[in-house]
This record gives C-alpha cells, structure tokens and sequence, in this order.
C-alpha cells in the first residue's frame, strides 16, 4: 500500500515537473553539442535525487529544492564528457619554467 502510494506521488511529481527538466536541459542543449533527450536524461537523474532527498526537507516547494539538482547532474554529465584536459605541465603559457632563458634573471 505505502508503495503504491509512493509511486503514484512520484509519478504525479515527474508530469508536475517535466517543464523545469525539459527547459533547464534545453538551456544547455542550446549552448553544446550534446542531444537534447541526453541532458534530459541527466536532469530526470538529478531530478530524482532531489526528489528522493525532499522527503526530509519540505521547507521549499519541490521545484525549488531541485532546480540546483537538476542542473547539477547536467553540468557534470557535460565535464564528464568534455574533451580531456591536456596535464599542467603541457598547457601553453604554463608556468615559470616556460619563460625564454634571457627573462629568468638567474
């Protein structure tokens, strides 16, 4: 009975909440490269975990509480996938050590 009940209260949340899942994903479809339906995906997660955490929190309405949520778990799907960062060391313009012998002072 308390399942049922938790499923159908989770399920009116998710349709409650797809404008702020879909528009937050949207926000960041538009700014990379990455599909739509997979940052929608990242949101859902986030949302979820919000969700999972407002049981104990209900000082702020749902959407407010997993706004940061959402965002969140999209921002790290997209540095997760982002191109690897070439070491420190490799950068252009890395650190003192890169400067001409003549500028060093030694």
């Amino acid at each position: 009975m308390q399942d049922e009940r938790s499923r159908s209260e989770l399920e009116a949340e998710l349709k409650r909440h797809r404008g702020l899942v879909q528009a937050t994903a949207l926000h960041y479809a538009k700014r990379c490269h990455e599909p739509l339906d997979d940052l929608t995906q990242e949101g859902w997660i986030g949302f979820l975990r919000a969700y999972q955490g407002s049981a104990r929190l209900r000082e702020r309405p749902l959407g407010a509480y997993a706004k940061p949520f959402i965002r969140g778990a999209i921002l790290r799907y997209l540095r997760d996938k982002g191109p690897p960062r070439p070491p420190v060391g490799n950068r252009a313009g890395g650190g003192p050590g890169d400067l001409p012998p003549d500028s060093q002072g030694g």
